[in-house]
């Protein structure tokens, strides 16, 4: 069979390794600091490029499993990214990000996300 994968933007901690996992997680850092952090389209194609990457690998990887998580800088960055590539992603969990400050995002957001499971 195929393996699902949890994305977490920008979390923060140890990794760990369990044999008995049936997922992968991929924890990308954002190359900026400041309060742009990954909002915006460079930073998401980071994100996608990533993506694409890990999915071409020999794991067996689900490309229609794809969760996208972030938390406060990284939950900022998931509404960017989801907005901008909506059909990656099988699911968002944001926790403690604002949403979008560019007003196209905005405007995008809603009607892309609009059936997307968010948490």
């Amino acid at each position: 069979g195929t393996i699902p994968q949890i994305w977490g933007v920008h979390l923060s901690g140890g990794a760990r390794r369990d044999s008995l996992a049936k997922f992968v997680v991929v924890s990308p850092q954002s190359p900026y600091s400041g309060p742009a952090g990954w909002s915006g389209r460079r930073e998401g194609q980071l994100v996608i490029s990533l993506l694409n990457e890990v999915l071409d690998s020999p794991l067996g990887l689900d490309g229609q499993r794809v969760f996208l998580s972030g938390a406060s800088m990284g939950g900022t960055g998931v509404w960017d990214i989801a907005a901008h590539w909506p059909t990656r992603f099988a699911a968002l969990a944001i926790v403690s990000g604002e949403g979008p400050r560019n007003t196209q995002v905005n405007e995008t957001l809603v009607p892309a996300l609009r059936t997307m499971p968010i948490w």
